[in-house]
């Protein structure tokens, strides 16, 4: 449920706010204003555990607008800026401030009130780090389009991304986001308990975290999203069909 508090409210602001801002100020016009509202809310306690996640929201459709919508102005942005190296910049801010964040919970442990009053709850998902990521994630999104777009050849992030393990990976992505931040604050918490190190924190995570978020979300996606997928039902509605038939020729 830790992303519903957040989704909720999504589905009003997109229609009642943001494309009304979009339409009459521009694009950057709703990116600010629910990065505003969304950390206000956190800050003052009135839009849920996450609400600034709203101004990563935004991002993505500010991502969308530039990528597919038919502007002069944003056709020639979508061409001229360098998406992948700021995605590249941009992750690698992310990962800076994150080592920095924990080197200073492992050096002060009795201020980590401060880091957590500061950035925010202390679980691996504080706001700037976020912003950071979903930064990233849009550039490079517009970089991987801008390509498909222009008809030129795979690079090296779009043949990972057609290899038949992501693909297989996408399938069930969306019970891997619903599942994965308890996993993720469980190991955070175990990491810190336990005094790890920055390096081997990350690779704790890596080499051990994504694969039980794997296992886990797997089995979330057996259990309670495939028998409710279209492909799945369509799948058991044929299989059904066929024994009917099978049945009355008998």
């Amino acid at each position: 449920m830790w992303s519903i508090a957040v989704e909720w409210q999504i589905y009003f602001w997109f229609a009642l706010v943001f494309l009304p801002l979009w339409r009459r100020f521009g694009l950057v016009a709703p990116v600010l204003f629910a990065w505003a509202y969304g950390l206000t809310s956190y800050y003052l306690h009135f839009g849920g555990t996450y609400s600034w996640m709203m101004g990563d929201f935004t991002l993505g459709m500010a991502a969308a607008i530039i990528a597919f919508w038919q502007k002069p102005s944003l056709m020639r942005l979508k061409a001229r800026l360098p998406w992948y190296a700021l995605a590249s910049l941009f992750a690698a801010g992310a990962y800076l401030l994150l080592v920095m964040q924990r080197q200073f919970t492992l050096r002060h442990p009795s201020l980590h009130w401060l880091n957590v009053t500061c950035w925010g709850l202390g679980s691996g998902s504080e706001w700037p780090i976020d912003v950071l990521v979903g930064l990233a994630t849009s550039c490079f999104i517009l970089g991987s389009t801008y390509r498909l777009q222009q008809g030129l050849p795979d690079n090296r992030p779009l043949r990972l991304l057609h290899h038949r393990a992501v693909i297989l990976l996408g399938t069930f992505s969306y019970s891997l986001y619903l599942i994965h931040t308890p996993i993720v604050i469980f190991l955070d918490h175990f990491s810190i308990r336990h005094q790890f190190s920055s390096n081997a924190y990350f690779f704790f995570l890596f080499s051990v975290g994504i694969g039980i978020c794997l296992v886990a979300a797997y089995l979330f996606h057996l259990v309670f999203e495939r028998p409710f997928m279209p492909t799945h039902l369509r799948k058991g509605q044929a299989k059904s069909l066929e024994q009917g038939l099978s049945q009355s020729r008998s």
